[in-house]
């Protein structure tokens, strides 16, 4: 895989139906505690992928279905892979694909190091716009 294919989501102004949705759905992420989150762009697969490390089966479960939810209501129906006690929920909404994990699943199939040729993307590279809209949510 080039460089190129794998480019993460930094330094670029929020523009389009996707990246507000991508907004919200950190908003939901940093509202609902998920922890380590990062954000890849990964042309040709999603526009997007979310990587989010929650800390219990329920937290992931709820986590997973208020990102759901938050697509929902903004015009994109996303399709849910979540088992049971898997320690991973997947919600992929075309563009936009959130993987949630419990640390033990996210330690063990390394979807960071997947992609690991793009940096690593966490609240404090988005736009200050965007970081005061989530300063509630970081404490």
């Amino acid at each position: 895989m080039s460089v190129k294919a794998c480019r993460v989501f930094g330094d670029h102004q929020f523009i389009g139906m996707q990246d507000e949705q991508l907004r919200a759905c950190i908003q939901v992420v940093e509202d609902k505690k998920g922890e380590d989150w990062k954000v890849f762009h990964v042309s040709g697969i999603a526009d997007y992928m979310l990587l989010v490390t929650c800390n219990s089966e329920a937290h992931l479960k709820a986590l997973g279905y208020a990102l759901y939810e938050t697509l929902k209501q903004q015009g994109t129906i996303g399709r849910i892979d979540y088992q049971p006690q898997s320690g991973w929920f997947v919600l992929d909404a075309f563009d936009f694909v959130a993987h949630l994990m419990t640390a033990e699943m996210r330690l063990f199939y390394r979807l960071d190091r997947l992609w690991g040729c793009a940096p690593i993307v966490t609240a404090s590279d988005f736009p200050v716009d965007f970081k005061a809209e989530t300063a509630a949510y970081a404490d």
